[in-house]
């Protein structure tokens, strides 16, 4: 999942997130390691005021763990964020497409692109 996130207070660091249409949901980074693009799970995600941090493919994204339910383009469903001074923020989520595999990650059949708004 991608997005936008921007801390209008003082820094925050988002700690983990979760949403009920997945058995666990991931802060991830992908990384490029000599040419092989791998992911690597995140502990804890300094957001600095003022400073936009932007999760997009190849970068740092929230990974859906045994989806409980297909995602359709259309639908929605919630998402939390939860941060160390802010705690848990819900947001929604909007299923906007899917697109093919990146070719050099092996990690399932499609890429979601999704909106969040709260």
């Amino acid at each position: 999942m991608y997005l936008t996130i921007t801390e209008h207070g003082p820094t925050d660091t988002l700690t983990t997130v979760s949403s009920p249409v997945a058995a666990n949901a991931q802060l991830h980074e992908s990384v490029d390691d000599h040419g092989v693009m791998k992911m690597r799970p995140v502990v804890g995600l300094s957001i600095a005021s003022g400073k936009p941090v932007t999760f997009v493919p190849g970068g740092y994204h929230i990974m859906l763990i045994g989806l409980k339910q297909a995602l359709v383009a259309g639908t929605t469903f919630p998402v939390t964020l939860t941060f160390a001074k802010a705690g848990e923020v819900t947001a929604t989520v909007s299923v906007l497409k899917v697109t093919a595999t990146m070719p050099t990650m092996d990690h399932g059949p499609a890429i979601l692109l999704c909106q969040l708004s709260n």
